[in-house]
């Protein structure tokens, strides 16, 4: 045991050694001088400033390396442009590799298009940390592991952090192609990528999956453990593919696992293939074991099933805990016909469905919530609510929520009832308790969520819950049906006078983050040019009163440093953190509030520093002869950076 050791020891030095045999600092930032770094591996860092390196040819990557942009923005001060060209990099089999900080545009190689921002080889190691790839093509060739910004071949192990993948085009994933590979993306932004060209291609029966992420196995299934596909505090927005896999396409090979937790998918699409398959709309699964845990979909579509999520093979013992599923839709002709499972179809293996609010889902067809799988499928302390089915316009008005009966857990609420009338209908559940769980508005977070009206009775309903909730909160043991807890509404106003004291409002807040005039829910991460702002509904006693408005931004950097600012006018000050000082130099002045106002923090502002900002918005007025003080406490405008 002790020789093997030190075997082991004196392997880990060597490599560690030969990892580190060379640093470059490049002063001279050409293609030329960069590939002459790469071909002797080590540290490579730049001493060129903000700089576009314009290729037209492949970079190639045969050693160890650690390329760093520098720079504190998402995607560094390095831009690696392939001008639609070139792909920009390529390793070998076998090498261990870091990009950070770095920006990789505009791949497109020609003939096997596998990978245009950057192929991967077999047996290798990637991470990628605050790196941005955006608009790469990877479509030449129609092949199968045609990924638009990233390929990894087989065996090898991607790992995917605080990054952005933005307007990319592939075969089957637009962002992400893996191939038998372990894949790990966490803290990440996927937007508008897309593969719905790739059903064009007649060399395979598989283009056009999986709009932003392709996965075709995790391992090459020799061990008991396998691999996995892990996906944490992400978020899919606007991706689109054609076939399955509006977002996601997931297909495993046992034991491999797909573990997604935390993460966002809204408005997310899939069309239908050259097979007449729209599977999907935002994750399509097969094969294996998938735990999909604290996660959201929201205005996801497909153009035949699974309008949010499709589950199909041997995808045996697989759960979905604390998620909410809202506003999704499967309906596949114009006319609003044809369409199953607004929400969810799990029609392979064997499904929990655990502390999960399916919500305001439609088909067109039947199944506004789920279609297929009744025997096989468990709900267990869920709501089930309002989602409906258009029968395909023959007024059945049948199968509205679940288009068939499942497994009961226990302590689940459906809202409304099978049609009493038709024989044939059947509710969620034989044992389900047919009651309206007064679900009010989408609350918009990092997260977003179905509020509950104080009087729910889905409240302290549930038994054995799952240990916490969508947003993390420790649940009771009385605890609450579906995805969260009841909660404080985030967006209520919090008072004070200036004797600290606290006093009842009826204000609200609602934090807005608005790139390019589209308004985005809270991401994890922005990027780009972006106006943060915030809407006010005034206290109903404030209103025709003048009010001094007050602006706090606290800025916390990556070594979690913390500075206060205050706004005076458009300028920004440093901030001595009282409140004297916010009365005396407001951010704005009202003459009188209206009922509802609206309060500009920043406009079209690219963040060049990373780290996370918290926003604050206060109004101030007089009532008698106290100073009220009214602000957004319980929700802070959060921009990670």
């Amino acid at each position: 045991m002790r020789y093997l050791f030190r075997l082991s020891l004196f392997w880990l030095l060597l490599c560690y050694v030969s990892f580190i045999q060379a640093n470059t600092l490049l002063q001279e930032c050409t293609p030329q001088a960069l590939q002459a770094a790469l071909d002797q591996g080590g540290l490579i860092q730049f001493n060129c400033g903000q700089k576009r390196i314009a290729l037209t040819e492949e970079l190639i990557i045969s050693r160890d390396t650690i390329i760093d942009g520098g720079g504190h923005q998402q995607g560094g001060l390095i831009t690696l442009d392939g001008q639609q060209q070139t792909r920009v990099l390529r390793t070998h089999n076998s090498v261990n590799v870091e990009l950070k900080n770095l920006t990789i545009i505009n791949g497109k190689p020609s003939g096997d298009g596998s990978g245009a921002g950057l192929r991967i080889g077999n047996f290798s190691r990637v991470r990628l940390d605050h790196c941005v790839f955006k608009n790469n093509n990877g479509t030449s060739g129609l092949q199968e592991h045609g990924g638009g910004a990233i390929f990894i071949a087989s065996l090898g192990e991607l790992s995917v952090h605080r990054s952005l993948f933005e307007d990319n085009i592939g075969v089957n994933g637009g962002a992400i192609n893996n191939l038998l590979s372990q894949l790990t993306v966490t803290d990440s932004l996927f937007i508008n990528n897309d593969t719905s060209g790739g059903k064009a291609g007649a060399s395979s029966s598989a283009n056009g999956y999986g709009g932003a992420i392709y996965t075709d196995g995790a391992s090459d299934n020799t061990t008991q453990q396998g691999g996995v596909i892990r996906i944490e505090r992400s978020q899919f927005i606007g991706n689109r593919a054609a076939g399955q896999g509006g977002a996601v396409f997931s297909f495993v090979y046992p034991p491999d696992k797909v573990l997604i937790s935390h993460s966002l998918f809204q408005d997310n699409h899939v069309i239908k293939d050259n097979k007449g398959d729209a599977l999907g709309g935002g994750l399509r699964h097969g094969n294996g074991v998938l735990v999909l845990s604290h996660s959201v979909f929201i205005d996801n579509t497909a153009q035949a099933q699974g309008g949010a999520l499709w589950i199909g093979e041997q995808s045996q013992n697989s759960k979905i805990l604390n998620s909410t599923f809202y506003n999704n839709k499967a309906v596949e002709n114009q006319d609003g016909s044809g369409g199953l499972a607004g929400a969810i179809m799990p029609i392979g293996g064997s499904l929990e469905i655990s502390n999960t609010t399916i919500a305001g889902n439609h088909a067109g067809f039947v199944g506004g919530a789920l279609f297929g799988g009744e025997d096989n499928v468990t709900f267990k302390n869920s709501l089930i609510v309002n989602n409906t089915a258009y029968n395909s316009g023959k007024n059945w008005q049948k199968n509205q929520n679940c288009a068939g009966s499942y497994r009961d857990g226990g302590f689940n609420i459906q809202f409304p009832a099978k049609n009493p009338n038709d024989s044939t209908d059947s509710n969620c559940t034989q044992k389900v308790q047919i009651i309206d769980p007064l679900l009010t508005e989408l609350v918009q977070s990092d997260l977003p969520f179905l509020n509950l009206h104080v009087n729910s009775p889905a409240i302290g309903a549930g038994r054995q819950c799952e240990a916490t909730d969508q947003l993390t909160a420790i649940r009771p043991e009385n605890c609450t049906l579906g995805a969260v807890e009841k909660v404080t509404d985030i967006r209520s106003g919090v008072a004070y006078n200036l004797q600290n004291q606290l006093i009842e409002t009826n204000a609200y807040f609602s934090p807005r983050i608005i790139k390019e005039g589209v308004e985005l829910p809270h991401s994890n991460r922005i990027h780009g040019a972006v106006s943060l702002r915030m809407s006010i509904k005034v206290d109903s006693q404030h209103v025709g009163r003048p009010a001094a408005m007050m602006v706090v931004a606290i800025y916390t950097d990556a070594q979690q440093n913390t500075q206060q600012f205050m706004r005076q006018g458009q300028a920004w000050h440093v901030w001595d953190g009282t409140v004297a000082s916010l009365l005396a130099t407001p951010a704005e002045l009202r003459e009188t509030l209206a009922p509802q106002e609206h309060i500009s923090i920043v406009e079209d502002v690219a963040f060049d520093v990373a780290g996370q900002l918290q926003v604050f918005v206060a109004y101030a007025v007089q009532i008698g002869d106290e100073v009220h003080l009214v602000f957004n406490g319980h929700r802070p405008l959060v921009a990670n950076l």
